[in-house]
């Protein structure tokens, strides 16, 4: 599989002509999600492939079936050091467990860009993510506004060590500290990796705590375990909530009034510019240290805007 783009040249003279005669080798990127099945993922998976298309490279998609499958990321990070990729894009789902095998794959001449989210590790050469403490912010702004500055919010966690959603929590957090000092955080649960762990978290939860004004949860698959577990309180609409991402039940609960907003990312820009990015360095050319994609606020009232709709026009072509 190895090697990037090798170039041969062959120059023959042929007076009064030069011919000019360019072979590329293969050229084999690995993307790998934090989660391969859901909606925001299946948008990154186009936009990968998208680029491999436009480059005219080989982009190979693996990855685990949920985003708390640290153990799964790493064995297909050791899959392509056997299989000698050229580069790897990894959206890493731990902070630091994936780093020592980076490591091996950098000591291969392997080319690590990460998309989506941080870590602790110097074997990148590149970060492809949204502002996601400047998401989490966003999201505070926008729930003071929703409640009037006061009242009792549960921010819904994700998991533990996860960097994108960890920082969306922190700039949610902190300026809900600094900006709204009568807005009460009354319960702030990690509540897993699926739907149905979101649910069976929250359900209870929100039967205690029925006095609760507004929710906040930081990614598309506890958006949509949070929802379930409102509409079976029976309080869908009577708390303000904003979620993250979007799919088609967080498309439609919009639209229903049953979600006041959601923030929503550019997967497919994330996938297209990793994949873009990792070219680059296997050309051994310079790239940023960090690139940094869009997020809007979505609702009820901007979805039909035509500045939504260009936006949101990657969520909405997957859906067809």
């Amino acid at each position: 599989m190895k090697k990037y783009s090798i170039r041969i040249m062959a120059v023959i003279l042929i007076s009064p002509f030069i011919i000019s005669l360019t072979v590329f080798a293969d050229v084999n990127v690995l993307v790998i999600p934090k989660n391969a099945k859901s909606a925001f993922w299946s948008i990154v998976d186009k936009g990968a492939q998208q680029a491999g298309n436009d480059l005219g490279i080989r982009v190979t998609w693996r990855g685990p079936s949920s985003e708390d499958q640290r153990d799964v990321q790493i064995k297909i990070i050791e899959y392509g050091i056997r299989q000698n990729y050229d580069a790897i894009v990894l959206a890493p789902n731990h902070t630091n467990a994936a780093a020592p095998a980076l490591k091996k794959a950098v000591e291969n001449g392997i080319k690590i860009v990460l998309i989506d989210s941080n870590m602790a590790s110097d074997c990148h050469a590149c970060l492809v993510e949204s502002d996601n403490y400047k998401a989490g912010q966003m999201a505070a702004d926008h729930l003071a506004v929703l409640v009037g500055n006061k009242g009792k919010v549960i921010l819904v966690r994700h998991i533990e060590n996860n960097a994108s959603t960890n920082d969306r929590e922190q700039g949610f957090l902190d300026t809900i500290k600094s900006r709204y000092p009568e807005l009460q955080i009354v319960a702030d649960p990690y509540v897993g990796s699926t739907i149905g762990s979101a649910y069976h978290t929250m359900s209870p939860l929100l039967q205690k705590k029925s006095t609760i004004d507004a929710i906040f949860s930081v990614n598309g698959i506890i958006t949509q375990g949070t929802l379930q577990a409102l509409k079976s309180r029976g309080l869908q609409r009577k708390i303000k909530f904003i979620g993250f991402d979007l799919n088609p039940v967080i498309m439609d609960a919009i639209i229903n009034r049953e979600l006041d907003a959601s923030i929503v990312q550019d997967p497919f820009k994330i996938g297209y510019t990793g994949v873009k990015v990792a070219y680059q360095l296997i050309r051994h050319e310079k790239v940023p240290k960090k690139i940094l994609t869009e997020t809007m606020l979505l609702t009820n009232e901007n979805y039909q805007t035509d500045t939504a709709k260009e936006f949101l026009n990657p969520h909405l072509s997957s859906q067809e």
